[in-house]
């Protein structure tokens, strides 16, 4: 035998046996179970377990929040993770203790769910200001109604004040043009 390609042989054989091993990892996320609360158990099912927690945490109802907010009432790190994704997508006045256990949490998190963490909350902060712009813009426009229907006051109380002066001299006048 040629010893000279068994280099080269072994090479090739550790590089094909890299790229099965690769599409092996590739392929398990595919068949995680995805449905329930997810773990931080850091292995192939952890982001994909947690995508589908986020989903639908988006599309739940109040009923499914209150039974996760109640089952994960703890203080792991899972359970606040947990409660802040559910949080985040519920009702507007939980946003901020959804925000705050995202702040407090995000950084203890496993490195691969991390990005989908912070992510979710940008997404809270985003959310969170546009209330807040349009609860502003609510308050600008009942001021701006009452400085309208002050200033139509104003504005009737200076036509009766004009029309009384009107009275008066078009009497002044009357009186003038009589001899």
């Amino acid at each position: 035998m040629n010893y000279r390609c068994l280099p080269w042989l072994i090479a090739l054989t550790l590089l094909l046996g890299g790229c099965q091993i690769e599409q092996e990892k590739q392929t398990a996320g595919i068949q995680c179970y995805t449905h329930g609360i997810p773990t931080l158990v850091d292995n192939a099912c952890m982001l994909p377990t947690w995508v589908a927690f986020g989903l639908k945490s988006q599309t739940a109802d109040k009923d499914w929040r209150d039974q996760v907010l109640e089952y994960m009432d703890g203080d792991t790190l899972r359970e606040k993770l947990v409660r802040a994704t559910a949080l985040a997508w519920g009702d507007p006045e939980h946003w901020s203790e959804a925000n705050r256990l995202f702040e407090d949490n995000i950084d203890h998190a496993p490195a691969d769910i991390r990005p989908l963490l912070e992510q979710w909350q940008g997404e809270l902060e985003l959310r969170r200001h546009m209330q807040a712009n349009s609860h502003q813009r609510g308050q600008n426009t009942a001021e701006l109604k009452a400085r309208i229907d002050k200033l139509k006051a104003e504005n009737d109380r200076l036509s009766a004040k004009l029309d009384a002066l009107t009275a008066i001299e078009e009497s002044m006048n009357q009186r003038r043009s009589s001899p």
